[in-house]
């Protein structure tokens, strides 16, 4: 909220990334417009494109929380909240397709999206919502016109495409040789996070490392779910329409645990969600699609037992090994 006024008032006017610079750590951005980036930082701090005027696409995504929030579930308008743990835009130009489970291929896919939402903006259409826009000063400054829909659509892409954010410690040792980056226990936690098969979802890749697979896994939470209960969700999910996705997720926590399945209908999605990227992971508590888990630690320890139940091997670690992955995952904070 603080850098929304900081955006309203007219102190921040320059992007928060040197559009196209090199990341360190990143595969290289395709080309984005300066101009663009501008106009869709100035969107996307404006709370006018909402329905009670209060609720930006920084609400959810805050600069100052990685541009996460810090809370269990996504909050909107009229304080409504969602089912779904708001996750960094940091780096999400690579981890499409978006979503939890998915749902959306490309940032270009998405970023509308939100404005109609019920519990997120709000906005009875999408024409109401660029109108607003239209009548936004803070908008208006650096658009200098009215704006269309593909408009706001291609500045909010760029926007968003320009939260690269590499040159971590752990990019220092891996992609400059900087050896010292980590300090002894991070790297044994490095060591350890690939021993105990981490690294297999949170994978890095040759040059780079985006620490996700991109996939979808099982949770494990719909083992508490009676089986005629979960028959009577599943039923009900399949006569979903595609359209209706956005309000369903966000207003019935009962299917949206359902997650992948919700936007396949495979069997094999069910309680599926994507693997998020460990970068900033340290900044963006709490943890897991749902935010149940409050601290780094925490979410370490549920992990291995997850990959304990899916292997049958259980992983057993002392909490000094424990700490010492904690400590590893910090060292994928961005240095910039």
């Amino acid at each position: 909220m603080k850098a929304q006024m900081l955006l309203l008032t007219g102190v921040i006017t320059a992007p928060f990334v040197t559009v196209n610079a090199p990341q360190l750590g990143l595969p290289p951005l395709r080309p984005i417009s300066q101009a663009q980036v501008q106009l869709g930082q100035a969107i996307f701090f404006s709370p006018s494109a909402s329905a009670d005027a209060r609720i930006s696409c920084a609400s959810c995504h805050d600069p100052q929380q990685a541009f996460a929030d810090g809370r269990p579930v996504a909050r909107g308008v009229q304080g409504l909240l969602g089912t779904r743990n708001s996750p960094s835009l940091k780096n999400a130009a690579w981890t499409q397709p978006l979503m939890w489970d998915g749902r959306r291929a490309t940032l270009e896919d998405q970023v509308m999206h939100p404005f109609t939402t019920a519990r997120e903006h709000g906005m009875t259409s999408t024409a109401q919502a660029i109108e607003a826009l239209n009548s936004d000063p803070a908008v208006q400054r650096v658009a200098q016109r009215a704006l269309n829909e593909m408009e706001v659509k291609t500045a909010l892409t760029a926007f968003i495409t320009s939260l690269a954010r590499g040159n971590s410690a752990f990019d220092r040792m891996m992609y400059a040789g900087q050896a010292g980056a980590l300090t002894p226990e991070q790297k044994r936690g490095f060591e350890l996070f690939k021993k105990t098969g981490c690294i297999a979802c949170h994978a890095t890749q040759a040059g780079y490392a985006t620490f996700t697979d991109g996939q979808y896994h099982y949770t494990h939470q719909l083992s508490v779910i009676a089986p005629l209960d979960l028959a009577a969700r599943l039923k009900q999910a399949r006569q979903i329409q595609p359209a209706d996705l956005d309000e369903v997720v966000t207003q019935q926590p009962e299917l949206a645990v359902l997650g992948r399945f919700l936007v396949t209908q495979d069997k094999h999605d069910i309680g599926a969600m994507k693997t998020p990227s460990l970068r900033d992971a340290a900044r963006t508590a709490p943890y897991f699609h749902d935010g149940s888990t409050q601290t780094l630690d925490a979410a370490v320890r549920q992990e291995l037992a997850y990959r304990s139940a899916q292997t049958g091997a259980p992983i057993t670690l002392d909490d000094q090994e424990i700490q010492a992955i904690v400590r590893f995952i910090e060292s994928l904070n961005s240095g910039n």
